[in-house]
């Protein structure tokens, strides 16, 4: 997906913090959370957001993710869980 590969550009030359870009670019070249599967927006966004909660979990030891509990408690119920998941 073309947006992908723009995500991946901005990141590559854009980003300051040398740390994160090189984890970002590890992450992209080694197709983490699905990013060589993604074939549609959606898969852009779910891609971005399971990179994210590991960025979240790495750097500030969040364990819950985005979003969290308080701001959407029916996120966290099994089936709901799952659906985020099979997008």
């Amino acid at each position: 997906v073309e947006l992908v590969e723009g995500i991946k550009d901005v990141v590559e030359h854009l980003f300051d913090c040398t740390v994160c870009r090189e984890n970002f670019l590890e992450a992209y070249h080694g197709c983490k959370h699905g990013r060589c599967e993604v074939t549609d927006a959606r898969g852009v966004v779910l891609w971005l957001w399971r990179l994210h909660n590991e960025v979240g979990q790495r750097v500030h030891g969040d364990t819950e993710g985005w979003p969290p509990p308080s701001s959407c408690p029916s996120c966290r119920s099994a089936p709901a869980a799952a659906s985020w998941e099979e997008a």
